[in-house]
């Protein structure tokens, strides 16, 4: 049979039939686009989900590092943070780890797998999703200073015993504080041994004592006031004794010695006031050197010398060598002292409204501290301690530790390097 030559024609551009086919291949790609945007959208959100919670965890993880174990708060953060089972996925392991016990650097892993819906398709049934989140923590090679001062009793109730246990907290906690790095030129650690007087060494020290107590001085200092019964010199005061007072007052402070109150051995049994120290071996080695005075108590003396190592106004004072410390104030300067005490003031403790009064010159100078800016943390260790007057002096509860034994004074001190090294934590990865 012979087609017309338009029919032929007809036949030969016909484009009906065609669209069936090329129907169904663009509706499977659709089908393939549409479950890939689904399932490619759940997998990033999981994945910031899982970053977000894996970013918290290890930041507050590194954040008590002295005080729990940092796997264990990683993985019990990172649960709290991210819902089991979000979308769908699945945790197949988490972990975190530091690469030494200071937790200068710390990282955590997460392994997740993410179902896929409309990509089973395309024979992928699930997606495997890894977290990584690297944590930092530290004063090496940051902008942010530290003038820290540690006000410790050596007096003699607190015992050779107390005075160990001391040693031992007090070296902790700077090895967490300088990281295991040997030099922090941001971190000045100053140590003030105290019992009714704190030791300033003899040498280039007479003229910070008053005249009247030259004659004899051997390094030992106390406060500025009488006491008994009190003048008008002023212990609230942060003015260097360099600096001349007006009429009838002194910025120059006493020496405990001729005062049978004080009971004053013949010499300085007490280790001497360190100032200013930025390396670790120094510190250690100053803390090590404490030991117990044959000497009553008066904390509120060594706080008021702790408060004197972070005044700028004794720039060049301390150690005209170094001009510049203590550091004058800035937003990147943190300041605070730590003061353990084991033993109540047992020299002035009397109502006569004419005589010093050790404890209310204690919480004066806590106020003193405090209104220039120095956070104080107060640790009471053992029974001797006076808790409630310590109590009082700590700005809140947050400052204020209890320590009735080693292993509790190790961790209030390590807890206190915790808080001092906070706002030195950072994401690094």
């Amino acid at each position: 049979m012979i087609f017309p030559k338009a029919a032929a024609s007809r036949l030969y551009t016909a484009r009906s039939g065609a669209v069936f086919p090329i129907f169904a291949v663009c509706i499977t790609a659709l089908i393939l686009a549409v479950g890939l945007a689904v399932d490619v959208g759940r997998v990033y959100a999981v994945r910031v989900k899982a970053q977000q919670a894996s970013d918290a965890a290890m930041l507050g993880a590194v954040a008590t590092a002295s005080q729990s174990p940092v796997n264990a708060e990683y993985i019990a953060l990172f649960n709290s943070n991210f819902p089991p089972g979000y979308m769908g996925s699945t945790l197949v392991a988490i972990g975190g780890s530091c690469a030494n016990a200071n937790a200068s650097l710390c990282t955590g892993k997460v392994t997740l797998t993410v179902p896929m819906t409309l990509m089973v398709l395309a024979n992928a049934n699930s997606r495997q999703l890894n977290v990584t989140t690297q944590v930092s923590r530290g004063f090496a090679n940051q902008p942010q200073k530290l003038e820290l001062t540690l006000v410790a009793d050596n007096s003699n109730r607190m015992g050779i015993g107390g005075v160990n246990a001391l040693r031992n907290a007090a070296d902790n906690m700077v090895n967490l504080i300088f990281g295991g790095v040997a030099v922090l030129p941001n971190v000045a650690v100053s140590l003030v041994p105290y019992a009714n007087y704190v030791n300033l060494r003899a040498a280039n020290r007479l003229t910070w004592i008053q005249p009247a107590y030259q004659p004899g001085y051997n390094g030992l200092a106390e406060n500025r006031n009488s006491d008994n019964p009190r003048n008008a010199y002023d212990d609230g005061t942060d003015t260097p004794p360099t600096v001349l007072a007006g009429p009838g007052a002194s910025n120059q402070f006493r020496t405990p010695l001729n005062r049978l109150l004080d009971m004053v051995p013949a010499g300085p049994q007490i280790a001497q006031l360190q100032f200013a120290q930025t390396t670790l071996a120094s510190v250690r080695n100053s803390i090590n050197n404490m030991t117990v005075a044959s000497s009553r108590t008066r904390t509120n003396v060594g706080l008021l010398w702790g408060r004197m190592t972070l005044s700028p106004a004794w720039q060049s004072v301390w150690d005209i060598t170094r001009p510049t410390l203590p550091w004058s104030l800035n937003a990147q300067l943190s300041r605070a002292i730590v003061l353990v005490s084991g033993s109540r003031d047992n020299v002035f403790t009397g109502n006569n409204i004419a005589i010093t009064n050790d404890d209310a010159e204690m919480l004066r100078q806590c106020v003193a501290a405090e209104t220039n800016g120095i956070e104080v943390f107060i640790v009471a260790y053992g029974g001797g301690a006076d808790q409630t007057m310590l109590a009082n002096c700590a700005a809140d509860q947050a400052h204020f530790f209890v320590a009735p034994n080693q292993q509790s004074l190790n961790t209030a001190l390590a807890s206190i390097a915790d808080t001092l090294l906070f706002n030195t934590i950072r994401l690094s990865q």
